[in-house]
């Protein structure tokens, strides 16, 4: 799959691409942000959708309103084996808690993934991560280093890989922050999910759940497990920008 010129990144197996930094990606105007991939285009959506800001080179601002950014179902659903890379520089110290999930397709019975940010106090948790939905058992960390409050006006990498098992098993994800994988978790959660869909920067494609504040830089999806070594790669490759 060809990718249109963007930033330097490992481009085989790359799924999805979304990098407001490139005027192929988003141009500066309109709601539609295209992926370098070609496919799929996400919109920016809301009474208060997320606008571009060139902070950074360019990126995407949320500025803790209504919007999100969303995918069409019809366009993005994971199945097998991913890996799914964001970077976020929150700026609200006050912030709850937010998301950024991706569609299940047939295999997942109408479920999600789903990568939840939040500080511990109030949440009482930092991260929620796995398959979003009943009958599965997500990973929960509580650690504040991972929280946006502990990084506020700071540039941070959460990189997700699913090794492709079951999707009910917490340990079929792995989780990795600024390219260094965080350590496994004795803590369960399970949590129902109303809607399956892609969603960044709220909890669910719609209502007021979950909202964020802050810039979202480059989102970039694979259709295979990264090794521990790949994830670092593309940590390396891209942390320049965000230093």
């Amino acid at each position: 799959m060809g990718v249109q010129r963007g930033p330097k990144i490992p481009t085989e197996n790359i799924w999805g691409y979304w990098d407001a930094a490139s005027k192929h990606s988003y141009p500066g105007s309109g709601t539609t942000w295209k992926s370098l991939t070609g496919s799929p285009d996400a919109t920016m959506s809301g009474s208060s959708a997320p606008t571009y800001s060139s902070f950074n080179k360019g990126c995407i601002y949320f500025d803790g309103g209504s919007g999100a950014v969303t995918i069409a179902d019809d366009d993005l659903e994971v199945s097998g084996a991913f890996t799914f890379s964001i970077w976020i520089y929150p700026s609200d110290p006050a912030l709850g808690y937010t998301v950024f999930s991706l569609r299940g397709g047939t295999a997942w019975s109408s479920k999600e993934f789903c990568l939840a940010i939040g500080n511990p106090d109030p949440m009482g948790w930092s991260i929620r991560m796995g398959c979003k939905g009943s009958g599965c058992t997500m990973n929960r960390w509580d650690d504040d280093y991972l929280s946006p409050d502990a990084n506020i006006d700071t540039w941070r990498q959460y990189l997700v890989v699913y090794d492709g098992g079951a999707i009910t098993a917490k340990s079929s994800f792995k989780l990795y922050f600024d390219g260094v994988l965080v350590g496994t978790t004795s803590i369960d959660y399970t949590w129902g999910v109303a809607y399956n869909g892609t969603s960044w920067g709220r909890d669910g494609h719609s209502g007021t759940n979950g909202l964020y504040t802050g810039y979202l830089g480059p989102v970039l999806l694979y259709d295979k497990a990264f090794t521990a070594s790949e994830v670092w790669d593309l940590y390396t490759q891209q942390r320049g920008r965000f230093q």
